[in-house]
């Protein structure tokens, strides 16, 4: 991250939540679209999200947040 970047994210990290959801949500609206390959219909998406939904009930132990965290950075860096 440049330095203007990492003043950025300090002066962000500063705000009320709130507002630091606004910025994270205009942020990823920002970005491109998914390639083909990744974008999912309304139904696939329900599909998961009942999938997500079934496991957390019964009580599947999902990601830590380190495998997470780890995700995302892995992912941001091959863009």
């Amino acid at each position: 991250m440049s330095p203007s970047g990492k003043q950025l994210l300090k002066d962000a990290l500063q705000l009320p939540q709130e507002e630091r959801a606004a910025l994270a949500g205009e942020l990823l609206e920002s970005l491109e679209p998914p390639g083909p390959s990744q974008r999912r219909s309304e139904q696939e998406w329900l599909a998961e999200l009942k999938r997500r939904a079934q496991d957390a009930l019964s009580g599947k132990p999902g990601l830590t947040w380190g495998e997470t965290v780890q995700r995302v950075t892995d992912r941001l860096a091959r863009r």
